[in-house]
């Protein structure tokens, strides 16, 4: 899990203009990195599921979030829209299965914000990271276009941190290999 978190200098490296990495990126992530989500990390472990939902740019970072949240805690879990959500699996949200929501400063806000005032109405357990009402610790500025990656890095510590408390090795998941081979 640990290598999944560069180094600034290898951020560094990757900031050539020619890669066309925006101005502020390094510092932007080293907050990031700062940011501490193990408050969610007890109720997480708790949970039967988790439900990781986003909308717009942000739906690959909410799928990568419940992918590492299976993989590396063992805790079933599942990345969709928020836009899904909203629909059949709504049905199966329970005081045992959280909700992580992303939120972005884009178009996609408003509805977002609609939906976690309804599962808030509800009473489920819901953990927002972005905009004014957010419940996990973010950057006081948006910036929509390097958000959905900014946000993996505290969801990525708080995995790892809790993972280490559980007993598990990050680095090592059970049933996977982390090398990719070419044939």
């Amino acid at each position: 899990m640990s290598d999944l978190l560069p180094s600034s200098l290898e951020i560094e490296r990757c900031g050539q203009p020619s890669i066309g990495c925006p101005s502020g990126w390094t510092e932007r992530l080293d907050r990031a990195l700062a940011l501490d989500w193990s408050e969610i990390a007890d109720g997480l472990t708790k949970a039967s599921a988790v439900f990781v939902a986003a909308r717009g740019l942000a739906l690959g970072s909410a799928r990568e979030i419940a992918l590492k949240l299976s993989e590396i805690l063992r805790l079933p879990s599942i990345g969709l829209s928020a836009a899904e959500l909203q629909h059949g699996p709504r049905a199966a949200l329970s005081s045992r299965t959280p909700v992580v929501m992303m939120r972005l400063m884009d178009e996609t806000a408003a509805t977002v914000d609609a939906l976690v005032n309804e599962l808030r109405e509800q009473k489920f357990a819901l953990h927002l990271c972005g905009g004014p009402h957010g419940s996990l610790a973010w950057l006081t500025e948006d910036d929509p276009a390097t958000d959905p990656i900014t946000m993996l890095v505290p969801a990525y510590r708080m995995i790892e941190q809790t993972a280490r408390a559980c007993g598990f090795d990050p680095d090592r998941p059970p049933c996977l290999r982390k090398i990719t081979e070419t044939f």
